[in-house]
Parts: C-alpha cells; sequence; structure tokens
C-alpha cells in the first residue's frame, strides 16, 4: 500500500515506461511530417485531415470511462481492504477468547496447550492465506501442514480451519471450555472463514478483459488521431502537448489496472505482510515466545 509519503518519479515512470516510448514516437514522427509536409491531402478546414473536434469528444469520452473503470477498480481494492480489516479482528478476539474463556476448574497446563496450538493455528492460517493470494510457493509451510495432515489438501486455508474446529471440539469434550465458549469461538472462526472466501471472491473475480480492451484501444485511438488535429505551427509546442495529455489518460488506466487485483504483491495492493506480522506479534506477545522478524522497511509503500 502506497504510504502518505512523497512518491518517487521513477516509481510513476516505471508503470508506462514503454508505452510513453511508443507515445513519444508517434508524436514525434506525426510532428515531423505536420512540419515538413504540409500537404495532407483532403482537408476539412484549418485542423487538416482530421477535425479538431473529434479528439476532444474521444478524450472527453475517454476521461468519463476512465473515471468509471477507477471507481471500480477501488471499489474492489476497498472491500479487500475491509475484509482483511475484519481478518484483524477476528484474530485478536480469537486470541483474547482462547486466552480467557476456560473452565476454572481445568488444570492449567491443559488450557495452556490449548491456548498454543490454536494460537500456531492461527498464525499459520494468516500466512498460508496471504500467501496463497498472493500466488506464492507454500513450501516454507511445508513442515507444519505435513505435521497436521493437510499438505495435499486442494484448500489448506479451509483445512486448517476444520483443525482449528476440531481443537475447538476437543477441548470441549475434555472439559477445557464449555458450551458457551465454544460456540463462542466457533462464530469467530466461522467469522474468518466468511472474510477468506471474500478474498477469494475478489481474487477469482477477473476484471471484463473486453471493457479494458475497448478502453486500451480508445486510448491509442487518441494518441494517433490527436497530434493529427491539433497542428500548431509550432513542433515544439505540438509534440510535448501531446505526449502530456497522453500520459494522463495511459496513468489513469494504469491506476485502475494496479488497484483492480489488490493482491498481486505490489506496492499498491493490499498490505497483507504488515497485517499478518501485526497479528503473529501480537500471538506471541501473549505466548511470550520469540517475536516474528521484523519486516523490510520500504521507503514509500508497505506491502
Amino acid at each position: 500500500m502506497l504510504l502518505r509519503k512523497k512518491i518517487p518519479l521513477g516509481y510513476v515512470y516505471s508503470l508506462i515506461k514503454y508505452r510513453l516510448f511508443i507515445v513519444m514516437f508517434i508524436a514525434g514522427t506525426i510532428s515531423f511530417f505536420d512540419q515538413y509536409f504540409k500537404d495532407w491531402g483532403i482537408s476539412f478546414g484549418e485542423s487538416g485531415i482530421i477535425p479538431v473536434w473529434l479528439p476532444g469528444l474521444l478524450g472527453t469520452l475517454i476521461a468519463l470511462v476512465l473515471a468509471f473503470r477507477t471507481n471500480q477498480s477501488y471499489d474492489r481494492w476497498w472491500e479487500a481492504r475491509k475484509l482483511w480489516g475484519a481478518i484483524v479482528n477476528d484474530s485478536r478476539s480469537l486470541v483474547r477468547e482462547v486466552n480467557y474463556l476456560n473452565n476454572r476448574n481445568v488444570k492449567p497446563e491443559k488450557h495452556r496447550l490449548f491456548v498454543l496450538e490454536m494460537s500456531d493455528l492461527t498464525v499459520l492460517w494468516l500466512h498460508i492465506l496471504k500467501d496463497s493470494l498472493r500466488n506464492l510457493n507454500l513450501n516454507k509451510h511445508d513442515f507444519m501442514l505435513m505435521k497436521l495432515g493437510i499438505r495435499n489438501q486442494s484448500n489448506l486455508c479451509h483445512a486448517i480451519l476444520d483443525k482449528m474446529q476440531e481443537l475447538v471440539q476437543d477441548a470441549y469434550d475434555e472439559g477445557i471450555i464449555n458450551d458457551f465458549h465454544q460456540t463462542k469461538v466457533t462464530q469467530t472462526i466461522n467469522n474468518l472463514g466468511v472474510s477468506m472466501g471474500g478474498c477469494e471472491r475478489i481474487k477469482n473475480t477477473v476484471f471484463p478483459q473486453l471493457y479494458a480492451s475497448t478502453i486500451d484501444f480508445a486510448i491509442w485511438l487518441f494518441v494517433v488521431i490527436f497530434p493529427i488535429a491539433f497542428r500548431d505551427p509550432n513542433e515544439y509546442v505540438e509534440f510535448p502537448i501531446v505526449v502530456l495529455v497522453s500520459m494522463v489518460f495511459m496513468m489513469l488506466e494504469k491506476v485502475g489496472i494496479q488497484i483492480q487485483d489488490p493482491f498481486q504483491n505490489r506496492p499498491t495492493d493490499v498490505p497483507m505482510d504488515t497485517i499478518v506480522y501485526g497479528l503473529e506479534k501480537l500471538v506471541r506477545e501473549n505466548e511470550d515466545s520469540e517475536l516474528p522478524t521484523p519486516l523490510k522497511d520500504y521507503e514509500f509503500y508497505e506491502l
């Protein structure tokens, strides 16, 4: 997630650098012909072979569509962030519940073991969910997954939630928790499953490709016809204006593309690393065990 700091120009440039070269080539070529070959054939007035109102109309339509597309992309990003906010709340609730909801007459050792096992499963679930949403390799979790006997499960996050529920049932059977405690912890685990399902829905719902391709085609059409219609006698004015206006459209399009998929391990994504680190630190502090390794400090964003 981008922070409230000055975003480096190099990062902005990296988003559109290849397209920028193509735009500069097109604008420069047309500007060259515009300055040195005045006769372009049939003329539709002083503006040249293409009337100047045409790119103006097309640019207005592109701006409206890009605004709508960016808004829809932000809705996906914001929903993903709210889902992870719910995961934060439910994870904290789960930690509190397993720590303080217990039968007072049970042996402390049994309750302590229950707390440690639930805490480890919670941390593992958070890491598996984060890495699976980002399509990262899960081999680093193999030991824990094989220990639980779920390495070959198709949905590892769901399998871990099942293990958590089994652990709660065992704790109830052993008298560690009572009926109310079991219901309360089970509801929190179910809430985690609901948030997980929401994240998976966003991850697996592809933004309509035809819609995106149509916008892309319209922008490139604008890039071509704008410098033809905009025939300024001074090429030093025509070229930079064409490039700057085209850059604005391409940056808006790129912003929409970046935030429409909030789980791609990019600076614009939901900061799942930071969220999971904070939750794991909370869990380990409650256990009085070793804290997780601090995250890498990024200059203008957090993952």
